[in-house]
């Protein structure tokens, strides 16, 4: 806050600022999501509300307004993302990372993945016969996955049940897949059906990946308007709180211009640097270690 306060032009704010406490930080930070969620509501943003409706389907009130305030204390290393990548970028970088496509759906994957030639029809639907000279349980198994071979149509729809058959509700492949006695008549059956449990185990991964492309990003679309309208208060009213001072000082001390001149200034009165809770993890608070240090 001194540095600042010796410098407020170089760090481009208002000269008159103000430092918010954590309560006045918090209310204002709840207005901003009040207000958004009420924009949300009014049905002018059309993104926004989907956002928002993507997020809330997923999680409770309470861990709603835990994740605002994640959002709030990370907004430092989220602005910069969006600074690198822009909005539309993010989203792409995030699929990239995760592989992907952007426009992709899930009806999309289920769809590939149910297309003749993406299995083997022919042993499966001979493992399908042997599953049903089998147990109770091989015979529902064998009836599941004849009749999803045999519906074409039916496929996408039917493709949850069929995953059933092969994989547990963790989405691993299950241990067994076809009982002793079944596959003692039909020895190949067991690799056929394992193959293809181990095929829909991947194709399961990638609509889970999927899932989590689209929740973040509803996740950062909802995190841009709410900072923004964080930002906007805190402008209109000559703001800041804490994370403010640390990303204000780090920019004005790594920028082209301001710096020399403030690390010149400073440095007149800086004889040592000591550094209180040094297991901080906050990159800002050591990016302004760094960039005092650096004239030492």
């Amino acid at each position: 806050e001194s540095v600042l306060g010796r410098f407020p032009l170089e760090a481009g704010l208002a000269p008159h600022f103000e430092v918010m406490d954590e309560r006045t930080a918090a209310e204002a930070m709840h207005a901003a999501r009040d207000a958004l969620l009420l924009h949300a509501q009014s049905g002018d943003d059309k993104s926004l509300a989907d956002a928002v409706a993507a997020i809330t389907a997923r999680i409770s009130e309470d861990e709603f307004s835990g994740l605002m305030s994640d959002l709030a204390r990370d907004r430092g290393r989220f602005s910069r993302l969006l600074g690198e990548h822009g909005l539309a970028g993010l989203d792409r970088a995030i699929r990239d990372y995760l592989g992907i496509a952007v426009g992709e759906t899930d009806a999309d994957i289920v769809d590939v993945s149910s297309a003749d030639g993406a299995f083997d029809g022919t042993g499966l639907r001979a493992a399908s016969r042997a599953l049903q000279d089998g147990s109770s349980t091989d015979q529902a198994r064998g009836l599941t996955i004849a009749a999803w071979l045999e519906d074409e149509g039916a496929r996408d729809t039917a493709f949850d049940d069929y995953c059933g058959a092969f994989l547990t509700k963790e989405g691993g492949v299950r241990q067994r897949l076809i009982t002793q006695a079944a596959r003692a008549a039909a020895p190949e059956a067991e690799d056929c059906l394992r193959t293809e449990g181990e095929r829909l185990a991947v194709v399961m991964d990638r609509r889970r990946a999927l899932t989590v492309a689209a929740a973040t990003g509803a996740l950062i679309t909802l995190a841009e308007r709410l900072l923004a309208a964080y930002e906007a208060h805190k402008t209109a009213h000559a703001l800041l709180d804490y994370d403010d001072l640390i990303e204000r000082v780090r920019v004005l001390l790594e920028s082209d211009g301001g710096a020399s001149w403030a690390l010149y200034k400073l440095d007149g009165g800086i004889d040592h640097i000591l550094i209180d809770e040094a297991q901080d993890t906050n990159p800002d608070q050591w990016a302004v270690i760094r960039a005092l240090a650096d004239e030492f």
